[in-house]
């Protein structure tokens, strides 16, 4: 029986790790075309540590924070924003406070925002973008 448990818990890591990464593979292509033909400066990213559900830890990264324009297009869930930038949706998992300020406005709003990017450790593909601040311009 304890066995039967410990592979229960590797498979629910292990599909909960491909979830993310089949989630966040489409927005990380979209905002490396949309960086692609920007002159913005470049990322440096900074590394952390995090430790999941069986006490593994993961090495993650989180670039500098960027500023952006684009096009708020609405919320995909309580705590995902999608923003349209240089024509791409990418969205956007919103740091604290960032939803009670966005969930009143309506779509196609020109703002101005301040994001981060977080990659993974082993998982080079996989990229999350962090939501700091939006403004409406």
């Amino acid at each position: 029986m304890k066995r039967r448990k410990h592979h229960s818990t590797l498979l629910t890591g292990s599909i909960l790790m491909l979830a993310v990464a089949t989630f966040n593979a489409e927005q990380a292509a979209a905002a490396e075309l949309s960086t692609a033909d920007s002159p913005e400066k470049p990322i440096i990213y900074e590394t952390t540590s995090e430790t999941i559900q069986n006490n593994t830890e993961i090495k993650t990264s989180e670039s500098n924070k960027i500023e952006a324009e684009g096009v708020y297009t609405g919320l995909a869930d309580p705590h995902t924003a999608e923003i349209e930038i240089n024509g791409k949706a990418i969205c956007f998992q919103l740091k604290e406070g960032i939803m009670e300020k966005v969930e009143a406005w309506d779509s196609e709003k020109s703002v101005e925002i301040i994001y981060s990017i977080k990659t993974f450790a082993g998982m080079p593909d996989v990229k999350q973008f962090i939501l700091h601040n939006i403004n409406q311009v």
